[in-house]
């Protein structure tokens, strides 16, 4: 009787079928089979301030991910939904109170990747003189005040209206970079430039109330007084110093020159 060979592992090796395994096994792991979850973006908390809300009014604020919020009184206020950082925001007024314009002068950027507390909501009586703290929106080059700041933005602090104009006090906040972005100081915060603005006259259209008169800056100069008109259209402020008062008898021929301030950055938003 033969003797049987006895069956060897090594004959039923089949390299083709051990590359085939290979390949199924790759194709898995590329698919995402058995890899791990992708890693949680870090997401980041939304608020800010409101000020000049009136007493017993509220406004909604929309934003661009979807969130409503509802703000019933001056000071914080915070959304419920983090945002990505880097991700584009946009947060606008969507109802505001009855008589009241109300804006979000930086309710567009990107989110840091920290939190963003500094939003601003605004609200100001339409075509009234200016009351609180206003902000030029042109960044301006600057080396002065014996600094090293690179850019200023004006500003308008504690504005307050009395029976013959408005009275406020004239500074600036400088900038460590020349597109006003970095580290900000407020110039003159603590001894800032009184000023006062005399009315004489005022003449309201459907697009913009104009005050005609007199600013005085204290006796700090040899302009003092100066021919003034403060114009406000919609949420704008703009101020016309040493002006030909005979040039604008009326609101209608502002028009241009505000336009002009405007579109130059040249005029002020409440903050």
């Amino acid at each position: 009787m033969k003797n049987r060979r006895a069956p060897s592992c090594a004959s039923s090796f089949n390299p083709w079928r051990l590359a085939s395994v290979a390949l199924a096994i790759g194709l898995l792991s590329a698919c995402g089979g058995g890899g791990s979850a992708a890693p949680d973006v870090p997401k980041w908390p939304v608020s800010g301030i409101t000020k000049g809300l009136p007493a017993g009014n509220s406004l909604v604020l929309q934003s661009n991910w979807g969130e409503s919020l509802t703000v019933a009184a001056d000071g914080p206020f915070a959304f419920s939904i983090p945002q990505p950082g880097g991700t584009a925001y946009v947060v606008s007024i969507k109802t505001g109170p009855e008589g009241f314009q109300c804006t979000v002068p930086n309710g567009l950027g990107t989110m840091p990747s920290a939190a963003l507390d500094s939003l601003s909501v605004r609200c100001t009586v339409p075509g009234a003189l200016p009351v609180g703290h206003w902000e030029q929106a042109v960044c301006s080059p600057t080396n002065a005040f014996g600094t090293t700041r690179k850019a200023l933005r004006n500003l308008i602090y504690d504005a307050r209206v009395d029976p013959s104009g408005v009275s406020y006090f004239a500074s600036a906040a400088l900038y460590a970079n020349a597109d006003c972005s970095g580290e900000r100081q407020e110039f003159g915060a603590g001894k800032p430039l009184a000023r006062s603005f005399v009315t004489a006259r005022t003449h309201v259209t459907a697009k913009m109330t104009a005050y005609w008169g007199e600013s005085n800056a204290g006796g700090m100069g040899i302009y003092d007084p100066l021919t003034t008109i403060m114009v406000r259209q919609d949420t704008q402020l703009c101020i016309f110093e040493r002006i030909v008062i005979t040039d604008f008898p009326d609101a209608a021929s502002l028009e241009a020159q505000v336009s002009a301030a405007i579109a130059d950055g040249k005029c002020y938003t409440a903050r």
